[in-house]
């Protein structure tokens, strides 16, 4: 993992649910294969790139090291997508 990946910015308020939210309807939304992730996400380049490291630096989120680096749901983030209320509301 590296060390600097957060942009300096630290984990904000929303932001894991914001994240696990988009991956569930496109994985490659970091990528900007669904459009632009700044878009999106609603917030700025920087902080797409931090939020990205967090989502996989808290193990909520996994992607591979080479080719496509889509991002895709742990079991761990499954789980607490699914049953944890401050992260999904609906749960």
């Amino acid at each position: 993992m590296k060390f600097r990946g957060h942009e300096t910015f630290t984990i904000r308020k929303g932001w894991l649910n914001k994240g696990l939210k988009n991956i569930m309807k496109e994985p490659g939304v970091f990528l900007g294969d669904g459009g632009n992730p700044m878009d999106i996400l609603g917030i700025g380049a920087n902080m797409v790139k931090s939020l990205r490291y967090w989502l996989t630096a808290t193990q909520l989120t996994s992607e591979p090291t080479f080719g496509h680096r889509v991002q895709s749901m742990t079991e761990q983030g499954r789980i607490i997508f699914e049953n944890d209320p401050y992260i999904n509301p609906t749960a």
